[in-house]
């Protein structure tokens, strides 16, 4: 994402935060929707925030992204 789309990212992130009912966090939304309009599907986290988001599949450790 290009330096102008930070304001789309900031509003997307606080409608997806809202959406939700808080889970994930604003500052995991930050992280998922850019993956979201990237086309990548999965993220190396290990909190539960980003267990709502059914586009993005978390995997903990490197290993569960390169087994």
């Amino acid at each position: 994402m290009a330096e102008p789309d930070v304001p789309a990212l900031q509003n997307g992130s606080v409608e997806l935060v809202r959406s939700s009912q808080g889970a994930p966090n604003v500052n995991d939304a930050l992280i998922a929707l850019p993956c979201h309009h990237c086309g990548i599907p999965f993220i190396a986290n290990s909190d539960r925030d980003s267990d709502e988001l059914p586009w993005l599949r978390k995997r903990a450790t490197p290993h569960d992204l390169y087994p």
